[in-house]
């Protein structure tokens, strides 16, 4: 399973005053912490994407051709269809 979490491009991020004892809400927390937090639940298998602005989608494909390939090799252990490495697919 891979999580992807689109529309980063709409996240807002309101930041608290350093002396305001008020609880966090979800606007105050930041990007980065949202991403430490679900990476950290699901590892590798979690990309932030915008779509729409194009952020991160090099990053998704990667990730996709990567676990393709690791079913392609698992079912056909002789059968070097696929390219070594993304990057090696890209550059073509």
């Amino acid at each position: 399973m891979i999580m992807v979490f689109n529309k980063i491009d709409q996240f807002t991020h309101v930041p608290k005053d350093e002396d305001d004892l008020t609880p966090r809400l979800r606007e105050n927390i930041p990007l980065e912490e949202l991403e430490e937090t679900w990476m950290a639940r699901m590892g590798e298998n979690c990309v932030f994407i915008s779509a729409k602005k194009q952020l991160n989608i090099d990053a998704l494909k990667k990730l996709l051709y990567n676990k393709a390939k690791a079913v392609h090799t698992a079912r056909f252990p002789y059968n070097d269809f696929l390219f070594q490495t993304y990057d090696d697919l890209t550059e073509e």
